[in-house]
């Protein structure tokens, strides 16, 4: 399975945009996580919307609310130490890769560093 993780400084830069056409170039089984959601998306459950949006394109069969650790960074972010987010985050990975071709990662800028998310350093390796 190869992992390829789509980021940027800024928000609404396209990042779902480019994922999405990847993905249809592709042409492969994917799968899609992004650990840390920043727009929610209310239903029974909350979800991230760029996970859902995901999961409706490409049936990917998956609870977009396993895709991701949650929402809030900050209060994520001292909640679990750095080993428990590494875990958690190649937890969503091998989930996400699972019989798939290609685990495609959304990152970006967290709300409260505003440096890249700290999901990169754990995302972007080859399995």
């Amino acid at each position: 399975m190869y992992s390829l993780v789509v980021t940027s400084m800024h928000p609404n830069a396209g990042k779902t945009s480019i994922i999405i056409g990847l993905a249809k170039a592709l042409n492969k089984k994917i799968g899609y996580i992004k650990p840390f959601g920043d727009r929610l998306l209310y239903r029974r459950e909350t979800v991230d919307y760029d996970a859902a949006l995901m999961n409706g394109i490409f049936s990917l069969g998956e609870d977009p609310a396993e895709m991701s650790i949650g929402f809030d960074h900050s209060r994520l972010l001292y909640i679990f130490d750095k080993d428990t987010i590494t875990q958690k985050i190649r937890n969503l990975q091998e989930s996400g890769g699972k019989d798939n071709e290609y685990c495609l990662s959304k990152a970006g800028k967290t709300s409260h560093t505003g440096s890249p998310s700290i999901s990169m350093p754990y995302l972007s390796r080859r399995h």
